[in-house]
Parts: structure tokens; C-alpha cells; sequence
């Protein structure tokens, strides 16, 4: 079965896209409910499915994404659909390449995010990968996204002149979830035409409710578990928590200062703050100053100093600020106007982006936006198709 919808030259690419059923698609199986209803609406199209579990993360009481349970989980439902099971132990790499950049950036003073670097070095790397060389033909996820697929002889759905499409028979694009509190293009921006064009996201036209639907009536073995926007291998509601544990050697005490650099308050550590933030500062104010006059947030950190600057609501925002490790779907070049988003479920700004030598770029902002930190990632966007990012410097 093929199932495609016409969209202003593009063709709706989803999970029932030109497959041939002697073709097998690997479904990362979490044990959660959005992969376990990827794989039940694919194998009730009669596709040849395998499922792979990733073990990430073996330190108990201190991860949400790989106990027993959810792994358990994971099986049940490949039992159920009836189809083989296998559990990949990418411990070693997932430390490598996820947590231990996360603790180094914290460690320097950033806010990283390590959904982005899992999905770019593990799920969409090194899974990828092995599913290929396994004789898989597609990847399936849960992940909540669309993808359109362009024949190159159809015209260029974008409106910016400075993006050059690749010659290819076709060309995919990233969209966002039609469940916009459930999108997560933002952690997809970094995605290949490779990897879109043997990637398949069934849930990506569905509200939440409806996925939850079918697994109740299906009687999927799902694990329920509680939404959650937290990093999934740390098991405590605070990240700090966990950076205590591993990385109490980088968390020094110092002064908390204005932007005078008037000492106003003690830090525990710079790791532990992140720009924007309001909550569980312990400032003071100046004796004789009659108090602050407004709230005070975390507008920088002084990495030499050992020191968190604080200042008033209106020195939280930013204006422009630049990304490195750009990645952009095509060919750009110049300066063009567009949207960023600088988490993920930030709102979409309009901005315009200046590209720089060396994989980096401006981003200048139509207004002033509030909590652009260091370390995270800015995800351009033109209406709902994603155009790429870069890590904000």
C-alpha cells in the first residue's frame, strides 16, 4: 500500500511511503507507547519488522530510558506483534558520546543538550548504521516529525533564493509533528538526506491521545509512563543532582555579582545555573540600596572569575547571538530571512541568519528573545519545514 498526499509539489512521506513488503524496517522499540504503536501501525500494514532495544544506561536509581522494566516492556511488545526482538548494549558509546559531553559542557559554563547529540551520534549514527549492515532497509522511531519527499522535478517548495537543492530523484524534507506539544523536529535538525529518505515516522500526523488510544485498545504492554521533558538517563526531577554526583570537583563556590560587579549573593558552582534562570538564587541585596527593584535572573558567567552575574529581567534578553556546527538540509549562502527556535518548546521567532566561514553563523533577532544560553541548539524553520541549526555559541 502507498499513501501519499500532494502538498504544494512535495508528497506527503510517511510511514506507508513506497516500501515493498520484501523490505525490512528496523523499529526502535523504547518500551514506551509511541514506539510500541509505531510498530503495531506498521505491522498491521504487513511489513517485515525487526525490533532493537537500546541498553544505554546501566546505573541504577540514575536512569529512566533503560531499567528492567521498560526494557521488559520493549520485549513484551515485540512478543505480542510477533516479531524477533534484540537488545543492543551501546552503553559504552552512549557515555562517550552523550553524557561525557554534557558533563564537559556544563562543566565550562554551558547548557548542552544531549537528546540532540544521542539522535546524531547513537539513534541516527551508530543504530543507523548497524541496521543497514543487519540487511535493514528502513529505520522506524517514535519520534513525533513528518517528512516530505520532492521529486526533483517538481519546483522547490522554498521561498528562499540562496537555498540550492542537490540533485537527487528525490529530495526529503523535515517537518514538525501535526501535535505541536509533542513535535520534536527540534531534535531532528541535523538529519541527512540519507537518513530521512530510510527513515519512517508513523506517528507524525497523530495527537498524542490518539497514539495512547490505540495502545489501550490494542492492549499494547507499553510501559505508562508520565510525560516527561527531563534528560532521560538522570532518574532525579533536577540535573543538578546529578552533576553533584559526577562532577563535584568542577561545582567551586564563588560570588554572585551585578552587572556593576558588586558582590549581591553566593553560587554553588556554575554548572549548576543556567542563563535565564530565576529560581533558587541566593542573592541580597546591597546594605543601603532599599532592595532590588525588580526580580533578578542569570544573565551571564564569567568562567575565569568564577563568578554568575545577575541582572534584571530586560538583561536576560539577546538581540542576535551566533551558532557553530551549522547544519543546514541545502546548500545556503548570503543572508536570508527566516524563524528560529532556541528550545524546544520555545516559540518560533522571526530572525535573519548571516552566514560566516568555518560552519558558523549570525542569527540577528526581529525582537529581543529572553534565555538564549550557550550550549543549546537554534533550529531554523520556514513555516513548518525544518532548514537546519547549529549549537549557539
Amino acid at each position: 500500500m502507498e499513501v501519499f498526499s500532494s502538498t504544494g509539489g512535495f508528497l506527503l512521506y510517511n510511514c506507508f511511503m513506497s516500501i515493498r513488503k520484501n523490505q525490512k524496517v528496523a523499529v526502535a522499540l523504547s518500551g514506551g507507547v509511541d514506539s510500541g504503536v509505531a510498530a503495531y501501525l506498521l505491522k498491521q500494514q504487513g511489513y517485515d519488522l525487526v525490533g532493537f532495544h537500546l541498553h544505554l544506561w546501566g546505573k541504577q536509581g540514575q536512569n529512566r530510558c533503560c531499567s528492567p522494566e521498560i526494557e521488559m516492556a520493549a520485549r513484551k511488545t515485540a512478543e505480542m506483534l510477533g516479531i524477533p526482538y534484540f537488545v543492543l548494549n551501546y552503553e559504552a558509546e552512549f557515555k562517550r558520546a552523550v553524557v561525557a559531553p554534557f558533563l564537559e559542557d556544563y562543566a565550562a559554563g554551558l547548557t548542552p543538550n544531549p537528546c540532540v547529540n544521542c539522535n546524531k551520534n547513537i539513534k541516527f549514527g551508530k543504530l543507523f548504521k548497524f541496521i543497514k549492515e543487519f540487511g535493514c532497509d528502513y529505520l522506524a522511531t517514535g519520534h513525533y516529525a513528518r517528512i516530505l519527499a520532492r521529486s526533483k522535478k517538481l519546483e522547490a517548495r522554498s521561498k528562499i533564493p540562496c537555498f540550492t537543492l542537490q540533485a537527487s530523484s528525490k529530495d526529503y524534507k523535515l517537518l514538525e509533528a501535526l501535535d505541536k506539544a509533542k513535535d520534536q523536529s527540534y531534535f531532528l535538525y541535523m538529519l541527512s538526506q540519507d537518513q530521512l529518505a530510510h527513515l519512517i515516522l508513523p506517528l507524525g500526523e497523530m495527537k498524542k491521545e490518539e497514539v495512547w488510544k490505540i495502545a489501550r485498545v490494542q492492549n499494547l504492554p507499553v510501559k505508562e509512563s508520565k510525560e516527561s521533558m527531563e534528560i532521560c538517563f538522570i532518574e532525579e526531577d533536577d540535573y543538578r543532582d546529578f552533576l553533584k554526583k559526577e562532577i563535584p570537583g568542577k561545582l567551586k563556590p564563588g560570588d554572585i555579582v551585578d552587572l556593576g560587579g558588586f558582590v549581591v549573593g553566593k553560587h554553588e558552582g556554575l554548572p549548576l545555573y543556567t542563563i535565564g534562570q530565576r529560581k533558587g538564587l541566593e542573592i541580597k541585596p546591597l546594605p543601603g540600596s532599599g532592595g532590588f527593584a525588580a526580580p533578578m535572573f542569570v544573565v551571564g558567567k564569567d568562567i575565569a572569575k568564577n563568578q554568575l552575574i545577575v541582572g534584571g529581567w530586560h538583561d536576560c534578553l539577546s538581540a542576535e547571538f551566533a551558532v557553530s556546527e551549522l547544519y543546514l538540509t541545502h546548500k545556503s549562502y548570503g543572508s536570508y530571512e527566516t524563524y528560529v527556535r532556541v528550545r524546544l518548546r520555545g516559540e518560533k521567532v522571526p530572525c535573519e541568519i548571516t552566514f560566516l566561514k568555518g560552519g558558523k553563523a549570525k542569527v540577528t533577532l526581529k525582537e529581543p528573545l529572553r534565555g538564549v544560553s550557550p550550549g543549546q541548539s537554534a533550529v531554523f524553520y520556514e513555516d513548518d519545514m525544518v532548514l537546519g541549526g547549529g549549537i549557539i555559541l
